[in-house]
């Protein structure tokens, strides 16, 4: 009969950190300080303009958010440690706040199937109103 590890049994929450998982998120630490440490001398150059990367980069942190908070949540619902359920509504308030500061940046709020945002089509139809009627 093998043996039977206790580990498996615990979840996310409350599993103690091994001697591997320490190595692993050492060397992930490093990596990331190298990568930086590696890109200082890029500072100075300035990139191609994007419009759409800071709403997009933030886009996808709301995706992280959102499954953070579930899992948070369901660790909750297994576990009943209020802890947990407080993470879960903190990462869930995370989300809905970087929600509306995505909704702030210019041409996030478009009609669908236009390119121009709903404001900018407003002010040129009604300009064309005014200059109709000067006219006539």
């Amino acid at each position: 009969m093998t043996r039977f590890d206790t580990r498996a049994i615990e979840n996310i929450a409350t599993a103690p950190a091994t001697t591997a998982d320490r190595r692993w998120a050492g060397a992930a630490a490093l990596a990331l300080v190298a990568l930086f440490i590696a890109s200082i001398p890029f500072s100075p150059l300035q990139a191609l303009e994007l419009p759409a990367f800071v709403p997009s980069v933030v886009g996808a942190g709301i995706v992280a958010l959102v499954l953070t908070a579930v899992l948070f949540y369901v660790q909750y619902r297994i576990e009943r440690d209020l802890k947990l359920a407080l993470l879960a509504l903190g990462y869930g308030f995370a989300a809905f706040t970087q929600t509306l500061y995505v909704l702030t940046f210019p041409g996030s709020s478009r009609r669908p199937g236009s390119s121009t945002p709903a404001r900018r089509r407003r002010r040129c139809s009604t300009s064309h109103r005014r200059s109709a009627s000067a006219v006539s």
